[in-house]
């Protein structure tokens, strides 16, 4: 499994969206979020800061985990959609 980190060098929280799996997470000044997924096929990974400036990261894997503050979430799916699916869907939430 591969392991991708995300850290808050803000000196304020910031709230960090992870899509496709609806989860919306403060965090504090410098705490580490640490995502873990399969290695083959190679993960879709998509990184943003949103319209109000806030962190985005999008992550698709047939197998995800998700630690934050110590607590692990795993999410897995028997298929992947194409990334391409879920910016459509997207769109239309956001307009």
């Amino acid at each position: 499994m591969a392991k991708f980190h995300f850290q808050n060098h803000q000196d304020v929280d910031i709230e960090l969206i992870i899509e496709p799996w609806a989860m919306a997470k403060v965090i504090e000044p410098g705490a580490v979020v640490e995502f873990e997924v399969n290695d083959t096929p190679p993960p879709d990974l998509e990184f943003c800061i949103t319209e109000k400036g806030q962190a985005y990261i999008y992550v698709l894997s047939e197998r995800v985990r998700i630690t934050v503050d110590g607590v692990d979430q795993e999410f897995t799916s028997p298929f992947r959609p194409s990334m391409d699916v879920f910016r459509v869907v997207r769109k239309s939430w956001s307009s």
